[in-house]
Parts: C-alpha cells; structure tokens; sequence
C-alpha cells in the first residue's frame, strides 16, 4: 500500500509540479541557444588590401593594435647595431714560443749532456777518437727527434733535423723563429679575413678570451688571413736572416710558417646569443585608437594600416559580441516559450496528471524540428558551395 503512495506522490510531482516545467522550459532554451550559436555573430565585410570602402566604420572603444612591421623594424635595427663578436688569443704567442724554446733547450740538454759524458768516458784512452762521442751523440739526438716534434708542435723533415744537428741546435734559431712568430701573431692572425672584411662598415668587438675585455675595433685591414701570414713570414724574416746561411734561412722559415695559427676567431655561438637578447629587449610597437576615431572612411582605397585597425578592431568586439548575443537570443526564446506556455498550455487542467508529459514532448518535437531544420540549411549551404551555376 505504501508503494502504491509513493508511485501515485512521485507521478503527480513529475506531472504537476512547476519545478519540471522550469526544468523543461530553462532545458529548451538552452539547446535553442547552442543551436543558434554559429549565427549570433554578425559577419562584418571582409576586405582586403586596396578594396574601396562600402561605408564608414568608427571605432566604438579604444583599443590597441600592434605594429608587427614597425616591432620588426625595430628589432632588426637593433641586431644590425651590433657589432660581431671575435674571440682573441692573446696568449697563443707565448705559448708557441714557450714550446719552441722548450723544444731546443730539452734537446740541447741532452745533446751536451752525452757529448760530456762521452768525453769524460774516452779520456784516459789515448787512442780514442772523436768519431766514436760524434756516433755516439748522433744517434742519441736521433732517438730523440718525435720527442722533439712533439714538443715544437710541428713534423720535422730528416733534412732539416740534419740542418738542426749541424747547428748544434743554437738557441739562437729558436730566438729567431720566436721573434718572427711573435710580431706576426701580435699583429693578429684571423681563421677567414674575407669573412672579417664584410664588417669593414661597422667593426667588430675583439674579446680577449683570458681577461673578457672587449676592444671595438674598426680597422680591419690591418689583421692578416692565414696565407697572408705565412707570405709576411719571408717579409718579416728578411731582415732578420740575412747573415744566415741560405739552407737555414728557409728552414727557420719553413718552421715559422708552419707554427702560425689564427689567434682571433669569430665566436658565432655569442654574437647569436647577443641578437637574441637584442630582439628580446626590443617591445612591441602600439597604436592607440580612440573611441569615436574614424577608422574607414567610405570610399577610401583600404591601406595597411587601416587593414591592421580593423582587424584589431573586430577581434576585439567578438567576444563581447557573442556573449551579449548568447543573452538577447536566450531571453528572446524564453520569453516566447513563456508566452507560448500562459496563453495555452496553462489554461488546461492543474490536475491533468499528463500535464507536464504533454509539455515535454511538445518540447522534444520543437527541439527535433529546429535541430532538422538546422542540419538542412548546413547541407544546403554546402551543396550550394560545391554547385557551379
């Protein structure tokens, strides 16, 4: 008995009570509304650069646009103003000469360290002769020329190795080879100077890779590319080897040009980094536009910039356009489900239990009819896009 109750209590609720009828009318206005979402907005006029106004448009707030192309401008003058960055090493030079002098000095060391030895060893021998410490001191420096090689930094021919044991290997062949190396390497060697001299018109910023200060320089002539070093090797050289023996003359050469390398390099990966931070640094470029200002005048051939105002424009009202649609539409739905409901659906029976039964599939049929309705003007649009006439 009981659960007869409950039924009979739960069917007349669902059939009478307005809290359904609430629920059903809020339910139809909804899906009313998302249906007609695709045309709330208002599709403005689309136009295109040098089309002819059809009328006037004025901004109805202000806004602000960007300039993309003055932005751009902007940061590429920024990066043009920097200067490229090249790395100098400064302490390439003494550290060649270092290992040119060591070279020598270790050699030089052992060369009369076994002539002594051999000397004090033959002495009490009177029959002992010169040749045996000179084979003696030959083979030694022999055994101990890739020692050499690897010290200096450079493959020694047997030729010039027979020059150098010839000289005893002076000190003043060392000195001579670093004092050519040095003023060549002091004046600068770069890895590619047709690449240095595209920036002629600018300079570039020389950083000492040891202490990070950083020297503008502009006059880039004066830096020698690699070949043009080891040609200013004989040019350097003359002077200075004049009085020497022909053969160890192009040896001391050969040697020194051999040991030349850039010291000052383009550092790509930092002047990269710099137009990063450049660009980075550079904002945007805005225009204010004010309400009631003129943003087309009818016809007006449409510019750039107009074509920029307007797009900001409408970008920014779609928003506020959509949202206030979505609300005029619903209220305009509601009202007339509202209307619809007093002046014929109330006025029947409160106590027909199949009250809000009717008024649901009444409903359901209008939502069906609106949304079939909608699938067909979808289909005929397309079928009227892919239809020649």
């Amino acid at each position: 008995m009981k659960i007869e109750t409950d039924k009979i209590s739960l069917k007349k609720f669902f059939g009478t009570s307005d809290h359904v009828r609430w629920s059903i009318l809020i339910g139809v206005t909804i899906i009313f509304t998302l249906l007609l979402y695709p045309n709330l907005v208002v599709k403005k006029h689309s136009y295109k650069l040098g089309d002819v106004a059809e009328k006037n448009i004025k901004a109805t707030k202000d806004f602000l646009i960007e300039d993309k192309d003055a932005t751009e401008a902007n940061r590429k003058e920024a990066v043009g103003k920097l200067l490229t960055v090249y790395d100098h090493d400064v302490t390439l030079s003494q550290a060649i000469n270092r290992n040119v002098k060591k070279a020598f000095n270790d050699i030089r060391t052992v060369f009369n360290a076994e002539k002594n030895q051999n000397k004090i060893a033959l002495k009490p021998s009177k029959t002992a002769s010169t040749g045996t410490i000179a084979t003696s001191v030959h083979n030694l420096l022999w055994q101990n020329k890739a020692d050499f090689e690897e010290k200096i930094g450079i493959s020694v021919s047997d030729g010039a190795y027979n020059i150098l044991e010839k000289e005893n290997f002076l000190p003043n062949i060392a000195t001579l080879i670093c004092s050519i190396l040095k003023e060549i390497l002091d004046n600068g060697v770069v890895t590619n100077k047709e690449l240095l001299l595209k920036e002629t018109d600018n300079g570039i910023i020389l950083r000492d890779i040891s202490t990070k200060k950083e020297l503008v320089v502009n006059n880039l002539k004066h830096f020698y590319g690699l070949d043009q070093a080891k040609t200013m090797v004989k040019v350097i050289g003359q002077p200075l080897l004049e009085n020497i023996d022909y053969t160890l003359r192009n040896m001391i050469v050969d040697f020194t040009q051999r040991l030349v390398q850039p010291n000052i390099t383009l550092n790509r990966s930092e002047t990269e980094e710099r137009k990063k931070r450049a660009e980075a640094e550079i904002k945007p470029v805005f225009h204010k536009i004010k309400a009631g200002e003129m943003l087309l005048r009818e016809g007006e051939r449409v510019t750039k910039v107009q074509l920029l105002k307007l797009k900001a424009y409408q970008e920014g009202i779609k928003n506020e356009q959509i949202l206030s649609s979505s609300i005029g539409s619903a209220l305009i739905i509601l009202c007339i489900l509202m209307t619809t409901y007093i002046l014929y659906i109330h006025r029947q029976s409160r106590t027909d239990l199949t009250n809000n039964k009717n008024l649901l599939f009444i409903a359901s049929v209008l939502v069906t009819f609106f949304f079939i309705a909608r699938i067909s003007a979808s289909f005929a649009e397309s079928v009227a896009h892919y239809t020649s006439f």
